[in-house]
């Protein structure tokens, strides 16, 4: 039994650390122009994960003596926000809708840090901004990170919001960021195709498992070794794109290899492509 317990425990501890990889500091209003300070602050989170992820238990800190535990359930959904505010009374912050209120914490206008650790205590993120060196430094403006997924710690990847909300300051809290740009390239995994021993006789079914933040548009283009070809576009079927390699379009025999290339483009242009061969 205590092996087991153990090994729970273990899993638990895993599962969590897998999920705080997935928080990220996403937008911060560190010198709000419509209202005074702090009253208008706000620290956005980003769930870049495929699951919910409960911040009840984590700690907000900077590397002084500012430092708050959420004490209460905050859910973030799969691609997802959270907004925290030192005020949520909309009508005195600047008409942000908060989704957490925090004290004992406040955003220094020049340079400061928003550290997130989670329930064990383990550092989530980091972003150290620094009153204009490297990051934004604007007034009644959000900093905003142009994509979730590049690294919030290196300042050039952080622009000023240009979208206005509530009393007229400018940024993008619960929503996605105003300058959000996709720099990430799609990616393409776990390729298989069925039957695994196809013989000249079978229909050969490619699927890959495509992930993405936007929406994909996903291909298919085969080239068998007797010259043939054929494609067209993959389908998203149970979470996985898949196509079909058709005999009569390849028209494969004994001893015919075939090449085929999946691409995947998503909504910003970026493209990838993966090769797979199939021998029969």
């Amino acid at each position: 039994m205590k092996g087991k317990l153990l090994l729970l425990f273990i899993v638990l501890v895993v599962s969590a650390a897998a999920a705080s990889a997935d928080i990220v500091v996403n937008e911060i209003l560190q010198d709000p122009g419509a209202v005074l300070d702090p009253n208008g602050e706000y620290i956005e989170l980003y769930n870049t994960g495929d699951a919910a992820v409960n911040v009840n238990g984590w700690m907000l800190s900077d590397n002084d003596a500012d430092a708050h535990e959420i004490t209460e359930d905050l859910w973030i959904g799969a691609e997802g926000y959270a907004v925290l505010c030192r005020n949520a009374n909309e009508s005195v912050n600047g008409g942000v809708a908060c989704d957490y209120q925090y004290d004992d914490f406040s955003l220094t206008n020049g340079d400061d840090e928003v550290i997130l650790a989670d329930a064990f205590g383990t550092e989530a993120d980091r972003v150290e901004y620094d009153d204009g060196l490297t990051f934004p430094d604007p007034t009644g403006a959000s900093m905003e990170l142009t994509d979730h997924f590049l690294d919030n710690a290196d300042g050039s990847n952080w622009g000023e919001a240009i979208a206005p909300f509530g009393d007229g300051d400018l940024g993008t809290p619960g929503e996605q960021n105003s300058i959000f740009e996709d720099q990430t390239d799609p990616v393409i995994e776990e390729v298989r195709n069925d039957p695994v021993y196809p013989t000249d006789e079978d229909n050969v079914e490619l699927c890959a498992t495509v992930s993405d933040s936007t929406e994909l548009d996903v291909t298919l283009f085969c080239l068998g070794s007797n010259g043939n070809f054929g494609g067209g576009p993959m389908t998203l079927e149970a979470g996985e794109y898949c196509g079909d390699i058709s005999s009569s379009t390849i028209n494969a025999g004994d001893g015919v290899t075939v090449t085929c290339t999946i691409t995947a483009t998503d909504e910003a242009g970026n493209e990838v492509e993966e090769e797979v061969v199939v021998e029969e």
